[in-house]
């Protein structure tokens, strides 16, 4: 009978020491000055053309139709730079967004709870070696990045590169969700059940001891020192 895997990370290939990669350690803007400084919006006059208030204007030498002209030059002008302006917004407001849907899908994920002992572990938790858990298998999982995943991992720990992660990675079907429940075994030691779902609708359970250790280069303040698997 087959046996059950005992970690997703690439067979546990990297779960050893291997190479190991250093550690990866406007202005508001004035409205009158903008007038002053934009062309567009408050074209200057000179020569002839300049007009003061109190000036008796003179006939202009320029027809009707070539100031209808430069008329219809500058209302366009105003459009294209209004249109950029309206197309840049709404790139932002689409980014937003979907940074505001990850956000919710990330707050209401731990489907996990209550499948083992411990509590669901998100980038928010209180506890910054859960949080840093979290973070490691969020950068597995949605943003499948080795790079970042080695973020939160120490520089000598015993695990594998950012480049052997990447590999592990790879082996994980596009679309696969997780959810990880981390429960303090000691100081910097953390029981650690991750569940995963594919898209097939297979689904695996994995079992393991994560060790963290301080790190003032990983984005939560601890890294993940070593990864192991465990029975129970």
């Amino acid at each position: 009978m087959a046996s059950r895997p005992s970690s997703p990370y690439s067979n546990d290939a990297w779960m050893t020491a291997g190479d190991q990669p250093s550690s990866v350690d406007v202005p508001i803007p004035d409205p009158e000055a903008a007038d002053r400084s934009s062309p567009w919006l408050s074209p200057s006059s000179t020569g002839d053309d300049a007009v003061g208030p109190f000036d008796d204007p003179q006939p202009s030498d320029r027809t009707p139709r070539r100031r209808r002209g430069a008329l219809v030059a500058t209302v366009a002008t105003l459009v294209v730079v209004a249109g950029a302006a309206g197309a840049g917004t709404a790139a932002f407001l689409t980014l937003r967004s979907a940074e505001d849907t990850e956000t919710v899908a990330a707050v209401e994920s731990p489907w996990c709870a209550g499948l083992a002992s411990g509590d669901p572990a998100s980038l928010d938790s209180p506890d910054a070696g859960a949080a840093t858990i979290a973070g490691f298998e969020d950068a597995y999982y949605r943003a499948r990045d080795g790079v970042l995943a080695r973020t939160f991992v120490a520089a000598g720990a015993r695990v594998g590169s950012a480049e052997q992660i990447s590999k592990g990675i790879a082996q994980i079907p596009v679309g696969t969700t997780h959810c990880v429940i981390a429960r303090k075994a000691g100081p910097g030691a953390y029981a650690v059940d991750l569940f995963e779902r594919r898209p097939d609708g297979s689904a695996e359970h994995y079992r393991q001891t994560i060790m963290t250790t301080n790190s003032a280069a990983s984005p939560t303040g601890e890294a993940i020192a070593a990864i192991s698997t465990r029975d129970e």
